[in-house]
Order: C-alpha cells, then structure tokens, then sequence
C-alpha cells in the first residue's frame, strides 16, 4: 500500500464505497494507466484500516528507525556483493567492518539467498551433440509410446563403505542438558561392497552384491546369472536394457550377450541406442536412487558388511511405486532440459 499516494488512497476508497473491489481496480488502471492497478488485498486492506481507525495513512511504527546509516549500509553491502558475489558473510563483514548479523539482514531484506556451487562431470567436446541425439531419440520414442520407459531396465553399480556415514549437521539429540552425544569412526576402515540394481517401471531388480571391483569378466558373469534369472522371470520380449559406457559394460562378450538376451533392445556403449558418455545426470540411479538409498542406508551404522548388505536390501524393498513413478517423469523431464541447454549441463537449472 506504500506505492500510493494519499490522495491515490482517498481516490481507490471512493470507488469502494460504491463499486465491486474488481470494478474499483479496472476504473483506478484506466484513470490512472501509469500507477500500479490496486490488488483485491489491497483494497481490502485499506477498507479495513478506514474502518478500524477512520484513517488511510499508515499504521504508526515503533521501535528504533531505519536511519540514513542503514540506508548507506545497505548501498554498501550490495555494492560489494554485486563485486564479489562468491564472498561469504564473514568476508563481507570483515572488509565492510559491519557485524555479521547486519551483513545478513541486509542481504535477506534484498531477498538475496546463498546459492551453493555444484559440481558436474566436465564434458568432452563432442558430448553435447550426442546427448542431443540421445534425448531426441527417447523424447520421440516417449511420445509414440507412453509404456517406453515403464519398459526400460535401468542399471548401474555403486560402492557402499562399511564406515560411511550420514552428515552429522542432520543428526541432533533432543535434552535438557548435554548428552556428550558421540560416536566412533575409523578413517583407515576401507570395508566395503559393491552393489548392482536396476529398476523397471514400479520395481526394483537387485539388489546383487560382488566383492570384487567390476570389470568386463564378472560382470558377464553377473550377467548371466542374478541379472539373467531376474529378467528370465518377466516379460523380456518389450523390455529394453540400459547401462552406460563403463569399460567393463564394453567387453566384446557382454555386447554380445545383450545382442542374444535383449536383440535390438539394449542401451549403452555401442547398443541398439547409443548412451552418452559422460551422462550420469540422466541415469535415474544416479540422479535418484544411490543418494535416497545411501541417505537411508547410513542413518544407522552397520558393524559388518553381512549387516550392510542386510539394510542395503531393506531399504531396497521399502522403495515405494509412486516414487519410481516420480523417477521416471524426472527422467524424460531431464531429456527436456538438456536439449534445452544444447547438450551441455543442466542440474543447476533444475528446481
């Protein structure tokens, strides 16, 4: 209401006393083109206060004003921002020789938010126009079909370190008084499993453990066997198999069984659809599940890698449909934003 003048107020009170809130906005904008067209929670506003205290002005302020220092500290700090935008508060206080709170009201008066830097895999210079060619690809075979990605196994391979753990600024104890809350950790503890999954539609596949690191000999292996007696057990003539371009995917033996297990429905290095590399941002186990499970996973410290495996497996089976449901929209929206950037990076778009 601040953004009108006295005799702009007395003027929108006349017209509300004799015209509907909607009539009084369109009359004040077609009298008045060049000042803002008054809102319905403004007119309200102001037939509220005339009525409470017969008056238009403002409700009288209290406590300490705003001063002309302020006003100048303000110019300061967003000029200095404007400058050097990566700064931190403490910088920014330090070289302004304003405290550290004032540093921060003036920044979230101007409604600016801290924005972290995220980090993405560099691409090499023919990248983006394969990821072009890729989200062409699938958006249209979206589009024809709408059961295409509900068919797609999607596919990769995480590690899990037996003494990983959550962030503790998520982790809090609730007292009275100071629990001394702590808890062991052994740095030099490399203990850990590799895990391969897969989704398909509204299911997970897997989870499968190996011990060994991946390469092309155990994971035909794999291949063969878990992965092969899972798929064995579903409809495998409209299923299409993805993984990406990890050298052990590219062993000539696992092209070729895929040729014979998946014929002209396979994804990946050389496949019937060729995966992009360096691309993990659009695989939905990478942008999806390893976080959510990992963020599960080591809310509660395992104490020997049969228990890790043992929550791994839980928390794999408490995934509930609709989220892979939300998985896969986030997928084909993903192919929209990368060809919106021209094949380069677009997590940091991403709201």
């Amino acid at each position: 209401m601040n953004q009108y003048t006295k005799s702009e107020r007395i003027e929108i009170l006349k017209l509300a006393l004799i015209n509907s809130q909607n009539d009084v906005a369109c009359i004040f904008h077609q009298k008045y083109p060049n000042r803002p067209k008054p809102s319905q929670s403004t007119i309200s506003r102001l037939l509220k206060r005339f009525e409470e205290t017969g008056s238009i002005n403002n409700k009288k302020k209290y406590g300490r004003p705003k001063t002309v220092t302020f006003r100048d500290n303000q110019i300061d700090v967003l000029s200095f921002v404007g400058n050097f935008p990566t700064k931190s508060i403490r910088q920014i206080s330090s070289e302004s020789g304003l405290s550290r709170t004032s540093v921060s009201r003036i920044l979230k008066l101007n409604k600016f938010h801290p924005y972290k830097m995220r980090c993405f895999h560099a691409l090499n210079e023919d990248d983006p126009d394969r990821r072009i060619e890729f989200c062409e690809l699938m958006q249209n075979k979206c589009n024809i079909d709408q059961t295409f990605l509900s068919n797609i196994l999607f596919t990769d391979e995480a590690k899990f370190y037996l003494n990983s753990h959550v962030c503790n600024h998520n982790m809090f104890y609730w007292s009275r008084s100071n629990p001394h809350w702590y808890e062991n950790f052994n740095n030099q503890d490399k203990r850990n499993i590799n895990v391969w999954a897969g989704i398909l539609g509204d299911s997970i596949i897997g989870p499968f453990f190996y011990e060994e690191a991946l390469n092309g000999e155990n994971y035909l292996q794999i291949l063969q066997t878990e992965i092969g007696e899972a798929v064995d057990n579903l409809a495998t003539e409209e299923i299409w198999y993805q993984h990406d371009g990890a050298p052990a995917h590219y062993l000539a033996e696992v092209r070729q069984f895929l040729d014979a297990s998946f014929p002209d429905h396979w994804i990946g290095r050389r496949g019937t659809i060729e995966w992009p590399a360096r691309s993990p941002d659009l695989s939905p186990l990478d942008f999806f599940l390893w976080g959510y499970l990992k963020a599960q996973v080591f809310q509660i410290r395992s104490n020997n890698i049969e228990e890790l495996k043992t929550r791994i497996a839980n928390v794999f089976n408490d995934i509930p449909p609709d989220i892979l449901a939300k998985v896969r929209k986030e997928f084909y929206d993903r192919l929209g934003y990368c060809l919106l950037v021209n094949g380069d990076n677009f997590e940091h778009l991403i709201k």
